[in-house]
């Protein structure tokens, strides 16, 4: 037995020397994707196919997930001397195929046509003859099935029907990008298009809604590079995000929460590519998919950022990107995702300016965002661990806890809590590793976001620590309820 991968017509149709660039690659990630079947194997390139021998009929399946190759065919292969060889050996393979089905014979002759006596229509001719009497009747449009031959110098091959590769050019000829990654069908469909094209990646993940958000983005990134990164280990960096969103929500209009946060992502993943040597962003934007993504706010977005930003499924609609996702493999895990990035404001922005944003995005510490990035997560994706579980939110202040307001100066100054101790966010990130380990802490802030953040932080270091759900709107809701 034989398996077939032919290659894309993206690298036989490049100059010699490109092409053994490709080959290379093409060769390191085809191991890869084999020795994940964990059996034994050998391959030989030839001028525009690789021909895999073993035994495990996991080869195909892992094969069929290289880029850089248009199809994989299972085969048998034998000797043979003459046309009537040919023919009688293709009787002996296709003859149950056909029985009752109208058919086809497709015929190639590989490597220098002087070594093959005869041209392929001379197979397809008398192999159809030989088949006819079995079958339907032929049908060169339309067939039921196809009888596959591929004749060489030295031996002849018959196909069971091809199994579709990805096609483009071999994984890692391009270099390497960073792909925002959500775990919804446009960002992994998106690292999918450009992975076709060469390009390796590493991900970056902002997370807004804690460890679910986390997990369900772990489970999508398992599916996606244990079925299509052959030949890389790309890495992961996952960057809390929910302190940002707290800044935002306190000092930003509502209007410009949603085309804002892109563009505070794509700044933090610029500085993540600017120090890693990534020479692109990736994301999963799509014209007029949502209010962030009409041609105006991707514009504005976009300015000020110092990267190349790379948008694959620019032009698709929704129904084409969730059709790719099933062929990904990543359709089920994102249907069940939820959308944390959605920011509920009334009606935002749809024509933003880069003025207008540059404007909003001068009212939020820019310190915030660089402790976020300088403290991510960086993990290997087929080693990442999925998120402890840490249940942080209480609804009421325990007896005894000691209650951390983290709001800033100018905020302070309103409405207190009694008994709160005022230590600010800022100050709460330098120092709250300094704080004694006996209390139950209890941290409150605007919005409830940073407080979770800073509360699953101080569990990681062995404290007891809350967060109020639902920030200061639910705080005061409680202290009225309990004066009453």
């Amino acid at each position: 037995h034989i398996i077939v991968a032919r290659l894309s017509g993206d690298i036989c149709t490049k100059g010699s020397q490109t092409r053994r660039t490709f080959h290379r690659h093409l060769k390191s990630n085809l191991k890869d994707a084999l020795n994940r079947a964990q059996a034994d194997f050998s391959f030989t390139l030839r001028e525009a196919c690789i021909d895999i021998e073993g035994t495990d009929p996991q080869l195909a399946e892992h094969a069929a997930r290289v880029f850089g190759l248009a199809s994989v065919t299972r085969g048998r292969r034998y000797s043979w001397k003459t046309l009537d060889d040919v023919v009688r050996i293709g009787v002996q393979e296709f003859g149950d195929a056909v029985t009752g089905k109208k058919f086809a014979v497709r015929t190639r002759r590989s490597g220098d046509s002087r070594d093959v006596p005869f041209r392929s229509p001379d197979v397809d001719r008398a192999l159809g003859a030989a088949l006819l009497e079995r079958s339907a009747g032929v049908d060169l449009d339309n067939p039921e099935f196809t009888a596959r031959v591929d004749v060489r110098r030295d031996s002849v091959v018959y196909y069971d029907e091809e199994v579709r590769a990805p096609g483009g050019l071999p994984l890692g000829v391009e270099g390497r990008a960073l792909a925002l990654i959500s775990g919804g069908f446009d960002s992994s469909v998106a690292a999918f298009e450009m992975m076709s094209r060469g390009v390796e990646l590493d991900f970056v993940f902002f997370n807004l809604g804690g460890a679910p958000h986390e997990q369900g983005v772990i489970d999508v990134m398992r599916i996606l590079t244990s079925r299509w990164c052959y030949g890389t280990r790309p890495e992961i960096h996952i960057v809390d995000f929910r302190p940002v969103v707290g800044e935002l929500k306190v000092k930003t209009r509502g209007r410009y929460w949603q085309v804002l946060l892109k563009r505070l992502m794509l700044r933090a993943a610029s500085q993540i590519a600017s120090r890693q040597g990534h020479l692109a962003l990736v994301t999963g934007d799509a014209i007029g998919q949502v209010s962030s993504q009409t041609l105006h706010n991707l514009h504005a977005v976009s300015s000020g950022i110092d990267a190349l930003i790379l948008r694959p499924l620019v032009g698709l609609d929704k129904d084409d990107i969730v059709n790719l996702s099933r062929h990904v493999g990543t359709h089920d895990l994102s249907a069940h995702t939820p959308e944390y990035c959605s920011l509920d404001a009334g009606h935002p922005a749809t024509r933003a300016t880069p003025s207008e944003l540059d404007a909003q995005e001068a009212l939020i510490d820019a310190r915030v965002l660089a402790q976020l990035v300088e403290t991510r997560r960086v993990e290997r994706c087929d080693h990442v661990c999925d998120p402890v579980q840490i249940e942080v939110r209480v609804a009421a202040i325990p007896e005894g806890a000691v209650v951390l307001d983290l709001r800033d100066e100018i905020v302070a100054d309103g409405w207190h809590c009694d008994d709160a101790v005022h230590f600010p966010y800022e100050r709460a990130l330098d120092s709250v590793g300094m704080l004694p380990k006996g209390p139950h802490y209890v941290l409150f802030c605007d919005v409830g976001l940073k407080s979770a953040f800073l509360a699953e932080q101080m569990c990681e270091r062995g404290y007891r620590a809350s967060s109020f759900a639902g920030g200061l709107p639910a705080l005061k809701r409680w202290s009225a309820r309990r004066a009453s």
